[in-house]
């Protein structure tokens, strides 16, 4: 259960072939009623295609 507000940072890697990849990182508040992105900077569409 989630007390006071929190802001977290939520991480995924993806690895294509052997130790080549791309971290994609976004931040977000928590709170008791949602979760609100922070993140500010988009992703470059290449590296999600």
């Amino acid at each position: 259960m989630i007390g006071q507000p929190r802001r977290c940072r939520i991480a995924s890697r993806v690895v294509c072939g052997v130790g080549e990849g791309v971290k994609l990182e976004q931040q977000v508040l928590v709170t008791k009623k949602d979760i609100e992105l922070l993140s500010m900077f988009p992703f470059e569409d290449a590296l999600l295609g």
